[in-house]
């Protein structure tokens, strides 16, 4: 193969990973680790102790999400732009259910005893209730990277902000974008506006061999409001090279990848820093991203993904990072292959200190239904309260994801943004009957 040709295949794989780092720790599923709950959503109270006043906030994006039907108790209410809710005369502990309108994504939660909780919700693929763009950001990237952009460089630019959903753009021969003009990005929030958060330009090199090699960086203010066009032109400085070293602890299966992000405070969702090749001690070399504030986060997964680690708060030059990776959780009943009633029960393998979270789905136009409980087993749940019949007639898929450390449900909903881990068991069919 071509020098060239064999270079921009490398340059192709590594801006993949970093789409799938992206993926791993932001969430593409009811599973994931979602983005971080910014304090205005951690600190929602209420004196009333009779009152449950919480927020649903979407695995996919990190905001709150609208138009979601909330029932604790035989009691509903619907959330507001900002996701947020209040049911009244609730006693502890109880449990909740959450579901779009057309009552095609649900989730249950059982066991929940927070006057505030946090309900980690997966929209699915509908829009409805999720933020749209509102308005748009452009500009022209100069300095340490010269446009047109050559061989093996890279410039990703970010909008960044505790209220919006994370918008991206790239620059690079990978997507055919060479610089100097960049965007229009989308930004999509809910509630009012104008809206404060950070343009950040991330350059990276590699060789021809795939190898980081160097990086650059660019950041400045941005305010926007409704239906602007906001310019920010970016001027990228060359930051040094720091190192982050550790060791992978696997069980079932080895670790394949590691991928590196880096998160800003009170920001939804992380910057990509690059995907590695995982050994059981490593030493990553990476750009210093310390001008901005934040820390990175190591996310490692085993070749088979079933079992996914990740721990965060790291500062650069760190030497002492470990990553373990048990084994993940194994469907015990029902087999698969098997028929499931509505009194089904479904039970798994123990894994100590874990939240667990049973992911029913199917392809056709049936509710996707996650459950997230401390106990190893649960029946199929009654949704007949929120008028969602059972799916008699169909195949499903299931799964069960442990996350650690977690004791009860009101604390995984509090800790998403801390290191942790995401095991996930093989997946089951099963075929639903009256």
């Amino acid at each position: 193969m071509p020098g060239r040709c064999r270079h921009n295949m490398l340059v192709r794989l590594a801006v993949l990973a970093s789409a799938c780092a992206a993926a791993m720790e932001c969430g593409s599923s009811g599973t994931g680790r979602p983005a971080p709950v910014s304090k205005s959503a951690r600190t929602i109270a209420d004196t009333q102790p009779s009152r449950v006043r919480g927020v649903v906030l979407s695995t996919i994006t990190g905001a709150g999400i609208a138009t979601r039907k909330v029932m604790i108790g035989g009691q509903a209410g619907t959330t507001g732009d900002d996701g947020s809710f209040s049911i009244e005369n609730v006693s502890s502990p109880y449990d909740a259910v959450v579901a779009d309108p057309e009552g095609a994504n649900v989730s249950v939660y059982y066991g929940l005893a927070r006057r505030d909780p946090i309900l980690w919700y997966s929209p699915g693929n509908t829009l409805k209730g999720q933020p749209l763009p509102k308005a748009h950001i452009s500009g022209v990237i100069s300095g340490a990277f010269a446009s047109p952009l050559g061989s093996g460089q890279l410039i990703r630019i970010y909008f960044v902000s505790s209220k919006t959903v994370q918008s991206s753009w790239e620059l690079g021969e990978n997507v055919l974008r060479y610089g100097p003009n960049y965007g229009p990005i989308p930004i999509a929030w809910s509630g009012a506006d104008p809206v404060d958060g950070r343009v950040i330009g991330l350059g990276r090199v590699y060789s021809q061999g795939g190898l980081y090699l160097s990086g650059a960086l660019a950041s400045q203010p941005v305010t926007v409001s409704a239906n602007s066009t906001v310019e920010a032109d970016l001027v990228l400085s060359s930051v040094p090279n720091g190192h982050l070293a550790g060791s992978i602890q696997t069980i079932k299966s080895l670790a394949q990848t590691v991928s590196i992000t880096y998160r800003l405070p009170t920001m939804l969702d992380p910057l990509i820093v690059g995907s590695f090749l995982a050994s059981a001690v490593f030493d990553y070399e990476v750009p210093d991203l310390s001008a901005l504030g934040g820390t990175y986060c190591l996310n490692a997964a085993t070749s088979d993904g079933g079992a996914r680690s990740r721990q965060c708060g790291i500062e650069i030059g760190a030497r002492d990072i470990s990553l373990t990776l048990p084994a993940p959780p194994e469907i015990v009943t029902p087999k698969t292959g098997s028929p499931v009633t509505k009194d089904t029960r479904f039970s798994w393998t123990s894994i100590g200190g874990a939240v667990y979270v049973l992911e029913l789905s199917a392809t056709a136009s049936v509710p996707h239904i996650s459950v997230y409980t401390t106990a190893t087993e649960v029946n199929w749940p009654d949704l007949s309260a929120m008028g969602i019949a059972f799916p008699a007639g169909v195949e499903y898929r299931c799964q069960v994801t442990a996350l650690l450390p977690h004791r009860t449900i009101d604390e995984a909903g509090l800790g998403t943004q801390d290191e942790g881990q995401r095991l996930t068991s093989e997946m089951i069919r099963v075929t639903t009957v009256k």
